[in-house]
């Protein structure tokens, strides 16, 4: 069978069904008359893969979002500010202009200044909240900083370290993901955990809100131990891969059942390490 596509000239009919009734197939191929049309059909114009406009967004600088496959996934969607995702963490610089805020609660020392109360350059330390902010929500195609995979969704912003306490642990986890809930989380985002007993009160919070998706970090000690809140019941615990989409070195990781790390995703120090909201001093 011979299958070859042809341009039929638009500007002679009406539309392009009446093309084909006009098109005179055999005389283009050189053929006596017959019916060598098998069928006819219009060619679908396909729509480019979008990429936004981010000043970072380029080249190794994004190279977790080109093992996700994010521009393809951003065809489909691009996000919806109606979709709120909470990051509970040690701080979080909401001034930022690549953030897009909803709500913000200091539950540690109980006040709205979820900031960080010393600079990236003074304790580097406290910028991983914001870090972790930028990476799930800083917005998308305005020219500025990173893209974000969640896109247009907006943040909830919930610090839950003391000014006065150590920068390298969440102190109020419980209190930050009650509030997060009771705020229009849709999403809540622990980048912490730790081994140990888990917590009663926190499943039972968890549990009472079942229409929330809560995800929280598997570790990085490169232990199977099981870390919480990664481990509880009706969250997804989340390890990292590096840029050929292998385990990360540090990353935790399930030795036999019960299996408590569910997905993973990029992380760690492939060309620098997740470029995020990090190289601006907060």
């Amino acid at each position: 069978h011979l299958c070859s596509p042809f341009k039929l000239p638009s500007n002679k009919y009406e539309n392009w069904k009446e093309m084909v009734l006009n098109f005179d197939v055999n005389e283009m191929l050189g053929v006596p008359s017959s019916n060598n049309i098998e069928f006819a059909e219009k060619e679908p114009i396909y729509k480019n893969t979008f990429v936004p406009n981010d000043t970072n967004h380029f080249g190794t600088n994004k190279w977790y979002h080109t093992l996700v496959n994010s521009e393809d996934a951003w065809d489909i969607s691009l996000g919806n500010e109606s979709v709120k995702i909470a990051v509970i963490d040690n701080a979080i610089a909401t001034s930022h202009s690549d953030l897009d805020v909803f709500k913000k609660r200091d539950v540690a020392d109980d006040d709205n200044d979820t900031t960080p109360p010393e600079t990236y350059n003074i304790n580097s330390s406290w910028s991983h909240g914001t870090i972790t902010a930028g990476l799930a929500t800083a917005e998308i195609n305005n020219s500025t900083g990173i893209a974000s995979i969640g896109g247009n969704v907006e943040l909830i912003a919930v610090k839950a370290t003391g000014d006065g306490q150590n920068p390298g642990f969440t102190y109020y986890s419980y209190k930050g993901v009650q509030w997060a809930c009771e705020n229009g989380a849709n999403v809540v985002s622990m980048s912490y955990g730790g081994g140990g007993n888990p917590s009663a009160a926190l499943q039972t919070l968890i549990n009472l809100y079942p229409e929330v998706i809560f995800l929280a970090a598997a570790g990085n000690d490169n232990s199977s131990e099981i870390n919480y809140p990664a481990g509880y019941q009706n969250v997804i615990g989340v390890g990292s891969v590096d840029v050929s989409d292998n385990k990360s070195s540090f990353s935790n990781y399930n030795d036999g059942f019960p299996f408590w790390v569910d997905i993973a995703a990029p992380g760690g120090f492939s060309f620098g390490g997740l470029l995020s909201l990090s190289l601006i001093h907060i």
